[in-house]
């Protein structure tokens, strides 16, 4: 007697296995051609679903782009948040230090996530007002986190420290951008090289000589 040929049955993913495929896939499209050229069906192809899967899960391709956005952004957040309440305990560390520990948390985060980091720093921006406000608020964030270390520094003013912030987190985000794209310059230069920056930029502004710490 024939034994009943067993068939293979396909397997069927959990939603939220689903949509986590498909914000892989928004991210890894998004980076790569930028928001307006990638299409849905662009996505799903990377994903391996239907079209129609992709709008069980976002309404939109616009809620795609914000919610990779959201994913890539709050990790950074709340390592941050968490780092620097550890930094506070250790206020005795010197300026060099601490400062090396943010901009190395920040670095390490954005080079774990490249396809979400190159989605908004190369395609983010100008795509939404939703989007251009998640991306602003961020670096904000990414700033007023380097002004908050820079406060430790005696001699500067508000203006200076904000100025010296937004001058480190523009020179950081390049490297890091250089780096995913070309493998140039590794973490360890690019931190140097923002450490550079920031604690010439303590020393300049305080009229003073440029200070060991800064090649520490």
């Amino acid at each position: 007697m024939l034994q009943p040929i067993e068939t293979k049955k396909r397997r069927k993913h959990a939603p939220e296995e689903t949509r986590a495929q498909l914000m892989r896939a928004s991210a890894k499209c998004f980076a790569a051609v930028g928001y307006g050229r990638t299409q849905v069906s662009d996505v799903t192809r990377e994903a391996g679903v239907a079209v129609g899967t992709f709008y069980v899960h976002f309404t939109d391709k616009e809620e795609a782009l914000l919610t990779v956005l959201k994913g890539h952004f709050e990790p950074v957040r709340e390592g941050l948040q968490a780092l620097k309440v550890r930094l506070k305990a250790e206020r005795s560390r010197e300026l060099a230090s601490s400062l090396r520990s943010v901009v190395g948390f920040i670095l390490q985060q954005s080079l774990q996530d490249r396809d979400g980091f190159l989605t908004w720093y190369r395609h983010g921006h100008d795509v939404s007002e939703n989007a251009d406000r998640l991306v602003m608020a961020y670096y904000s964030y990414l700033e007023q986190a380097i002004a908050e270390e820079l406060a430790t520094a005696t001699g500067l003013d508000d203006q200076t420290r904000n100025s010296l912030a937004q001058g480190l987190v523009g020179l950081l985000l390049s490297l890091i951008n250089r780096q995913l794209l070309t493998g140039e310059p590794n973490a360890e230069e690019a931190t140097r090289v923002s450490l550079l920056m920031a604690l010439g930029g303590v020393t300049a502004a305080r009229g003073q000589p440029a200070a060991r710490a800064i090649a520490a």
